[in-house]
């Protein structure tokens, strides 16, 4: 969200990044920002005047938005969490809506995507990136000649809620310490943020535990 020279106030909401094909028919809607949620988002100023951030008094359907004001150069409210692999001969578009109080005639206040380069092939968070990350350390230890000991790897309890993938991402690992036969340690056996067992200051109980991890455990490592 870009607030430059914006000098009153001017908010952001409902905004929307779609993706269209090469025949620019509509494939999907990338992201949709309504702004209920306080995190993700940061303000950057050229010449560190003015301020961004939330608005719980004004918006398009409810009363919250994205804020920029007081600014004199150029400056964005910017969501770094929400990257996102563009695809070859796709187009995107992104909308939404703004309203601005007592904005400065030279104002340039708007919606913008960024788009990146990067200098080998982009990855998204899956399989084929943990094996990518983890042999940079099996090569480095076959030159060394040194064992690997993978400290320790897991998720907390709120990855394995409403289809996160939290058991894709165990397994997925798991399979990659087994195919190069790294040593491990799951982090953790009883805890409450991270744990197989959960309950704190009580004895591990098989009623209060993360019954899919500890199968998925079980049938790799049996």
């Amino acid at each position: 969200m870009i607030g430059e020279k914006a000098g009153g106030t001017v908010f952001f909401d409902d905004v929307i990044i779609k993706e269209y094909d090469e025949n620019n028919s509509f494939v999907r809607d990338i992201k949709f920002f309504d702004f209920n949620k306080k995190n993700g988002w940061g303000f950057w100023s050229a010449n560190t005047i003015g301020e961004g951030g939330f608005s719980e008094s004004e918006g398009r359907t409810d009363t919250s938005s994205i804020y920029i004001k007081n600014t004199t150069s150029d400056s964005n409210m910017s969501g770094y969490n929400y990257k996102f692999i563009p695809k070859q001969g796709y187009s995107y578009q992104i909308s939404g809506w703004m309203k601005g109080e007592n904005i400065a005639q030279n104002a340039a206040c708007k919606l913008r995507i960024d788009f990146y380069t990067a200098n080998n092939n982009v990855m998204t968070r899956n399989k084929a990136y943990l094996a990518t990350v983890l042999q940079e350390y099996i090569n480095w230890a076959k030159v060394k000649k040194a064992p690997i000991y993978l400290g320790e790897f897991g998720l907390g309890i709120h990855c394995f809620q409403n289809n996160k993938g939290g058991l894709q991402f165990v397994e997925d690992m798991l399979d990659l310490i087994l195919e190069n036969e790294l040593h491990f340690t799951y982090h953790a056996y009883h805890e409450d943020a991270f744990g197989l067992y959960y309950g704190h200051n009580a004895l591990p109980s098989i009623s209060n535990a993360n019954g899919g991890l500890i199968n998925l455990l079980t049938r790799k490592l049996n």
